[in-house]
């Protein structure tokens, strides 16, 4: 095996490790997530240290270790430079690095994946980001295996887009009110507008997503349905999760 690769990756998280170093985490088309110690990266004269900040894209030459592989050169692709240009823009950028990082493991590649973050950083800071995280979380759960059932009720098969439907996260999807009353089952309760809104979020193409709008209620009843669906499946609550709702006004704790 050659000791020496290189990847493109982008970059999730990035914490200290010793004097001047930096341990990335970063997820790459070919092997998916990964860890390497970037040396020196910390110092003023670094040539590395402005190709491997959060939230980036970079080109990695690296060599393989017995534990860590280490960055010996990185060059930027992309910076994002709209996401960096506000505290929004950033924290959405963390929310979706946490998600990536607690949903996956070590070098599962998974090519959809790496596109779908590379397109979700280059809408954020446009003035959609509420749409494009909603879009982002419905189809990394979809990626990943998760994808919630929306169509129909999981028990009967009744068509439910028309209908009173409840979303019950352990269920993994919608049930109609009459199934989810004979089950003893508690969930959100959702109705025409808000499923449509979740099949727009599973269905319409990136570049639509601009276009949507939803009232308040809607919105609100859309992001509670995909956050207790993930909280399902991660049994924890991310660090990035609690102060986006603080910057969105709102806390679903």
């Amino acid at each position: 095996m050659l000791r020496l690769y290189t990847l493109e990756g982008l970059l999730l998280k990035s914490v200290p490790w010793g004097e001047g170093h930096r341990l990335l985490t970063f997820f790459s088309l070919e092997e998916g997530k990964k860890q390497a110690l970037a040396y020196g990266v910390e110092k003023t004269h670094s040539k590395k240290r402005g190709s491997v900040q959060p939230y980036s894209r970079a080109v990695l030459q690296l060599r393989r270790g017995r534990e860590l592989d280490t960055v010996v050169q990185a060059g930027p692709v992309c910076l994002y430079p709209a996401l960096h240009s506000s505290l929004e823009g950033l924290t959405a950028a963390a929310y979706v690095a946490e998600l990536v990082d607690a949903f996956t493991m070590p070098e599962e590649p998974f090519p959809r994946l790496f596109r779908l973050i590379d397109t979700t950083w280059q809408g954020m800071g446009r003035g959609y980001d509420r749409v494009l995280l909603r879009a982002f979380e419905m189809r990394l759960l979809t990626v990943i295996g998760y994808r919630p059932h929306l169509q129909t009720c999981l028990e009967c098969g009744s068509d439910l887009q028309q209908a009173t439907a409840f979303f019950v996260a352990a269920q993994g999807g919608l049930l109609c009110r009459d199934c989810t009353e004979q089950a003893g089952l508690s969930g959100v309760r959702l109705g025409p507008p808000e499923h449509l809104a979740l099949l727009q979020l599973l269905y319409r193409p990136a570049e639509q997503l601009p276009a949507i709008s939803w009232p308040e209620p809607v919105a609100r009843k859309v992001k509670h349905i995909l956050r207790d669906f993930m909280l399902y499946h991660l049994e924890k609550k991310l660090p990035a999760m609690q102060f986006l709702d603080w910057l969105d006004g709102m806390d679903l704790r």
